[in-house]
C-alpha cells in the first residue's frame, strides 16, 4: 500500500508540473499561481484517480465539464458562467445581434400571434411583411390561439436561402407570402422623429455597435429642430461597458461615468473628458428587464443631471464580466467588480427607480413622450395594423371596446396622453385620474367598463372632463388627440 501510495503522489507531481507548464500568460503575473495548495491538490487526486481508476471508465471531458459546472455552481453567482466553443460563438453573435431567420418580430395577441416589427432590410420586409400582420400558418402548420411564440418560431426553418410560406391577414384580406430564410443583422439603435421635434432612440443591447449607430443618429439630426429625446432602454440586458460610456459622452462633457468595485473594496473611476452637451430634456424609458449597461447609463446620465428617468424600476445587475479564454478555446465568464453610479449608488441587487413611475409598453412611451416635451400628440390606429404616434409607426397596440355605437379606450393610455395620473378605487369601484391638478372620477357603468382586469374609458366622457381631447373612430380607425 506504502508503494502504491508513493507511486500515486509522484503521478500527481507530474500532472501538476504539467498543469504549470500549460498556464495561461496572465498566470506569470502572479507568482501565488504557480502553486498548489493542499485543498487544490485534493481537486487534483480526485480527477486523477476517477479517470485512471474507476470502473466505469469516465472519459475526461465528462470529468472536466462536471468540475468546471460544480465550482461554478459553488460561485452561486447566475452571471459567472462556462461557454464551449459552440456556445461562445453564438454568444458573440448574440452580442453582434446576428442570426438567421426572416427578420420579424412577434407577439401574442388574443387570436394567436401578431408580426410586432419587421427588421429593415430584412428577408421579411423584402417578402412584403407588416407590422400589425396576424400569422394565420406557417409552412402549411396553422397558428392557433393555444400555439406559443417559441412553437410558431420552431417552424420557420433554419437553414440558410431555404423558403417558407406564410399566410397572414391584413385587416380583412388574407395573405399568401414567400420568404426566404436568410442571415439578419438587428440593429441595436433604431431612431425615429416624430413630428413636433421629439426624437426617439430604440436601444436594443450594448454591443460592438452600439455606440457606432448611436452616434450616425444624433449626428443625422444634428441640422433638425429637436425639442426632446426619449432614449428606450426596455428589454435591453445590458451588454459592454465601453458602449454605455461612449453613448453617454453624447451628453456628459466631462467627468465620472460609472465607479467599479473589486473584490477587496477598491475603488476606480472611469470619466470622460471631450464629451459634449444636448440643450434640449433627455428622457430614459426603462423597465424590470432593463439591466446592466442599461443601468450604468441610467445612473450615469441622472446623476450628473442630464436625464430623467421614466419607466418602472430596473432589474439590478450592477456587477462587470471579464472573459477568459481556456486553452481548447472554451471561455469563462467571470464576475471581477461591482458597479456604482457616479454618486456610489449601489445598482446590484436594488436597481434603479424612475423619477416617473409608469407601467404598461404604450403608455410608457406616451408618458416618455410628454416628459421629453411632447405637448400635442395624436395617436392613430387602424385595424389590424400597428399603432401610430405623431405619424411614426412603434410596436404595440390600443386596447378598444366598441359597444352600442361608443368607443371605449384602455384608461392608462388615455391618462398617459393626457399627462394625468391614474388610481383605481376599488371601494367605490370608480377610476379617478388627477388631470392637470384636477381630480376627475370616471365611475363603473356608462362611463367606464371594466374587461379582464382593464378598465376602459368612454371617450365622450373623457372629452368632456379634459377640453384638450379629441377623438374620431371611423372605417376602423381611431385617432385620439391631444392639443
Amino acid at each position: 500500500m506504502k508503494n502504491r501510495t508513493y507511486r500515486w503522489k509522484s503521478l500527481m507531481l507530474a500532472v501538476i508540473m504539467a498543469l504549470t507548464l500549460a498556464l495561461p500568460a496572465y498566470a506569470e503575473e502572479a507568482n501565488e499561481a504557480l502553486y498548489v495548495d493542499d485543498l487544490e491538490y485534493r481537486v487534483l487526486e480526485v480527477y486523477e484517480l476517477l479517470k485512471n481508476l474507476h470502473v466505469s471508465g469516465v472519459d475526461t471531458e465528462t470529468l472536466s465539464e462536471a468540475s468546471i459546472k460544480g465550482m461554478l455552481q459553488a460561485v452561486d453567482d447566475p452571471y459567472t458562467s462556462f461557454m464551449t466553443v459552440e456556445e461562445w460563438e453564438a454568444f458573440q453573435n448574440t452580442i453582434d445581434q446576428q442570426y438567421t431567420g426572416l427578420g420579424i418580430v412577434v407577439t401574442k395577441i388574443p387570436e394567436g400571434i401578431a408580426i410586432e416589427r419587421v427588421i429593415p432590410g430584412s428577408p421579411g420586409e423584402a417578402a412584403g411583411l407588416m407590422a400589425g400582420d396576424r400569422v394565420l400558418s406557417v409552412a402549411g402548420q396553422p397558428v392557433t390561439e393555444q400555439m406559443t411564440l417559441d412553437e410558431m418560431v420552431a417552424l420557420i426553418p433554419k437553414e440558410e436561402n431555404a423558403e417558407v410560406e406564410l399566410s397572414v391577414g391584413r385587416g380583412e384580406e388574407t395573405l399568401q407570402i414567400k420568404a426566404t430564410v436568410k442571415k439578419v443583422t438587428v440593429p441595436v439603435a433604431t431612431g425615429k422623429l416624430l413630428q413636433g421635434g421629439i426624437g426617439y432612440i430604440e436601444l436594443t443591447m450594448f454591443s460592438t455597435e452600439s455606440a457606432a449607430e448611436f452616434s450616425k443618429i444624433m449626428e443625422q439630426w444634428k441640422n433638425e429642430s429637436i425639442r426632446g429625446l426619449v432614449i428606450d432602454l426596455r428589454d435591453n440586458p445590458g451588454g459592454l461597458l465601453d458602449a454605455s460610456v461612449e453613448i453617454a459622452k453624447h451628453f456628459v462633457k466631462e467627468g465620472v461615468i460609472v465607479q467599479t468595485q473589486d473584490r477587496s473594496g477598491k475603488k476606480a473611476e472611469i470619466k470622460v473628458d471631450g464629451g459634449s452637451e444636448v440643450s434640449y430634456p433627455v428622457v430614459l424609458l426603462v423597465n424590470e428587464n432593463s439591466a446592466s449597461a442599461s443601468e450604468l447609463l441610467s445612473g450615469a446620465l441622472r446623476d450628473h443631471g442630464k436625464a430623467t428617468i421614466v419607466g418602472t424600476k430596473t432589474f439590478g445587475k450592477g456587477s462587470v464580466q471579464a472573459s477568459y479564454e481556456l486553452s481548447d478555446g472554451s471561455v469563462l465568464k467571470l464576475t471581477i467588480e461591482e458597479y456604482l453610479t457616479p454618486k456610489s449608488d449601489k445598482v446590484n441587487g436594488v436597481g434603479i427607480t424612475p423619477d416617473v413611475h409608469a407601467e404598461g409598453d404604450l403608455p410608457q412611451l406616451l408618458t416618455a413622450l410628454r416628459t421629453a416635451g411632447a405637448d400635442n400628440l395624436q395617436v392613430s390606429q387602424s385595424e389590424g395594423q400597428a399603432v401610430r404616434i405623431n405619424g411614426v409607426e412603434f410596436a404595440g397596440s390600443v386596447p378598444v371596446l366598441r359597444e352600442e355605437g361608443r368607443t371605449f379606450v384602455h384608461s392608462r393610455i388615455l391618462a398617459s396622453l393626457a399627462g394625468g395620473t391614474i388610481e383605481w378605487k376599488a371601494d367605490r369601484q370608480m377610476v379617478e385620474m388627477t388631470l392637470d391638478g384636477h381630480a376627475v372620477q370616471f365611475p363603473l357603468g356608462a362611463e367606464m367598463k371594466m374587461k379582464e382586469d382593464m378598465t376602459y374609458i368612454e371617450l365622450n366622457a373623457f372629452k368632456q372632463s379634459y377640453d384638450k381631447f379629441d377623438w374620431s373612430d371611423e372605417a376602423g380607425q381611431l385617432t385620439l388627440t391631444i392639443s
